[in-house]
């Protein structure tokens, strides 16, 4: 029998059990992703500056041109990197790519033309 293939989108991994679970304490961060051609060079992570652990982190990208990731993240202090397996980041060589963190309406980071990856660090709530 024929099935049709899965067409769902894996969600982002909640690495130590506090990421994109969600959960009593956590606050609203969205990560909007505009891809280039080639999702699947594009992954990212957000790590506890406290702890050094890895709390989420993305699904395999394919086949899309863009969406957006909802996470929920206690108060406290991370670093979010994304990075482009290719080295050519998300933008312009191969289309117009970009991302955007924010939480509570405020930008935390912002951007696309970069190389191999790019991190900035920030703080919950902002």
């Amino acid at each position: 029998a024929f099935s049709a293939p899965d067409t769902q989108q894996p969600q982002p991994t909640a690495v130590d059990g506090s990421g994109a679970g969600g959960g009593a304490g956590c606050l609203p961060v969205a990560l909007e992703l505009t891809f280039d051609q080639y999702p699947a060079d594009v992954s990212w992570d957000v790590t506890r500056l406290d702890s050094g652990l890895v709390v989420s982190e993305s699904p395999p990208y394919a086949n899309l041109t863009a969406t957006v990731e909802e996470l929920c993240l206690p108060e406290g202090g991370y670093s979010f990197r994304i990075a482009d397996d290719y080295g050519d980041g998300m933008c312009c060589a191969w289309g117009e790519g970009s991302y955007t963190l924010t939480s509570g309406g405020s930008v935390i980071m912002s951007g696309g033309e970069f190389g191999l990856e790019e991190s900035s660090e920030f703080s919950l709530p902002v």
